[in-house]
């Protein structure tokens, strides 16, 4: 809702500054995006370790603990 004010904001008169406002809403999108794609890369692949794992020690846990590797 702040970004939507932010670009009412800058009103009709100023298409420049609205356009690059809006790019820069996009990009920052784009980027959490890639974050989330990111994140659920990890987290199917601690599943995943999970369901298979033999070791005493939880793989999901073990990871949180010890942090995630790229």
């Amino acid at each position: 809702l702040r970004e939507i004010r932010d670009l009412l904001a800058l009103g009709n008169r100023r298409c420049t500054d609205t356009r690059a406002l809006a790019e820069a809403h996009l990009a920052d999108i784009e980027q959490r995006l890639a974050d989330l794609g990111r994140m659920r890369r990890s987290l199917a692949r601690l599943i995943r370790q999970c369901r298979e794992h033999r070791d005493p020690e939880c793989p999901i846990v073990r990871t949180l603990t010890h942090g995630i590797k790229s």
